[in-house]
């Protein structure tokens, strides 16, 4: 049980950065769920450094949506 606590806080303290994989300029598909249908948009960097989502002129954090990487 001790060594299953251990393994789960190890994991939940690993960092969700997926997002900094992603190139500028790179396409993204995503969705806010049950809210939001999927659609496109594209990967940028906010002051070099934050990346965030462009789509129709709006502005998304990662964190903020569900998303995945693919093209249009």
């Amino acid at each position: 049980m001790i060594a299953f606590m251990l393994l789960a806080a190890a994991f939940a303290s690993e960092p969700r950065g997926q997002e900094y994989a992603l190139a500028h300029g790179d396409p993204v598909l995503f969705w806010i769920t049950d809210e939001q249908p999927p659609r496109y948009g594209k990967c940028y960097y906010l002051w070099g450094y934050w990346p965030c989502i462009d789509s129709d002129g709006k502005t998304c954090r990662f964190q903020d949506v569900e998303w995945c990487y693919g093209g249009e």
